[in-house]
């Protein structure tokens, strides 16, 4: 890791969201919402969608959903999440390149993109979305830090939505603390959830995570690999098919053993902002190497908000870990080489 370090260099280069996203634009996203939603949702409906999920076999996505559930922290700062104008200027940076793959996050942030799409669409230009994956998260209501955050069900979109909106397939999270009645009754609901989507043909990202309930508030995560195998295997069997199921899994050390619990295609999460990409890119390289079955990512934090540098620029470089096999080392230079990329992308639409 600290060899890497040294190849990694950020010189005196900071990511603003300001050079990217401007203020004004953002601030026209609320007017639509007043004045112009019909129109916004006619522009939502209209979207080319892919015709294959995974045209290759792989998925890079990013993740979108933290707020909703009362997680605001990024790596320096408790509120960081919660400043929508940096966070969606982030995921704008992130989801206008034609690399990345898709979205997943809540109804109000699909809908915050789909404005400025929608506005990105009346300069004359094609839309940013079309072709990409735009996945709905359905369950907060585990809100993070809480004594009922096992009790987790849909607050956020309905897979009836999802369809009319003509959006790309939902996620779903279950914590798994078998000793906690909370746990098996949110079990038992994303599985009816889960069943609806498959009656209307809608994929899913299925999330199960392993861990204990905090009696005095929150949930502690078990990333351990043997963890990990067993509610793999639980989450597998959830619904009334497998087919058109994705697992999202953390990943760790043994993470061969934790692919061969499971014929399921699993995307890697990445987990808290760790301040700088190294640790992700790392994990990830590992992780494809890992089983035939690793599929991909489905990642925010780490993305979204890399310390100082570009959010593209990480997410392009965790796209050819994804895609192409790349070597850490080689993401790292490929990322140097994206950093600041497009920057003036948005600033016609002002």
């Amino acid at each position: 890791m600290n060899d890497l370090m040294g190849k990694y260099n950020l010189a005196d280069y900071k990511f603003i969201v300001s050079d990217f996203f401007p203020q004004e634009l953002y601030e026209q996203i609320t007017e639509l919402r007043i004045h112009q939603q019909e129109a916004v949702i006619a522009h939502a409906k209209k979207r080319q969608q892919r015709k294959k999920l995974a045209p290759e076999g792989r998925l890079n996505i990013l993740a979108a959903d933290h707020p909703a559930r009362n997680v605001t922290m990024t790596a320096d700062n408790p509120l960081g999440i919660g400043n929508r104008y940096d966070y969606l200027g982030r995921i704008l940076r992130v989801i206008t390149d034609p690399e990345i793959d898709g979205l997943m996050a809540t109804s109000d942030l699909i809908e915050d993109v789909f404005c400025v799409d929608y506005l990105y669409t009346l300069s004359g230009r094609n839309s940013f979305l079309d072709r990409k994956l735009l996945i709905a998260s359905a369950n907060r209501s585990g809100l993070n830090g809480y004594s009922y955050e096992m009790f987790d069900l849909t607050t956020s979109t309905t897979p009836e939505q999802v369809i009319e909106l003509g959006l790309d397939g939902i996620k779903y999270l279950v914590r798994f603390d078998l000793a906690d009645r909370d746990s098996i009754e949110t079990m038992i609901y994303i599985a009816r959830e889960m069943n609806k989507c498959i009656d209307l043909g809608l994929p899913i990202f299925l999330e199960p995570l392993p861990g204990r309930n905090l009696k005095d508030g929150g949930f502690e995560l078990d990333k351990t690999a043997a963890a990990l195998i067993k509610v793999a295997g639980i989450a597998s069997a959830m619904g009334k098919t497998s087919f058109n199921t994705w697992l999202k899994l953390p990943y760790t050390e043994d993470y061969q053993q934790v692919s061969l619990a499971t014929t399921l295609p699993i995307l890697m999460l990445g987990g808290n902002s760790q301040g700088n990409p190294i640790p992700i890119l790392v994990d990830f390289a590992e992780g494809m190497k890992a089983g035939k079955n690793i599929r991909g990512t489905l990642v925010g934090r780490n993305v979204v908000f890399p310390g100082d540098d570009d959010p593209l620029a990480v997410a392009l470089a965790v796209n050819k870990i994804t895609h192409n096999d790349y070597s850490v080392e080689e993401a790292l230079q490929y990322l140097s080489q994206q950093r600041g990329k497009e920057m003036d992308l948005l600033q016609a639409l002002i």
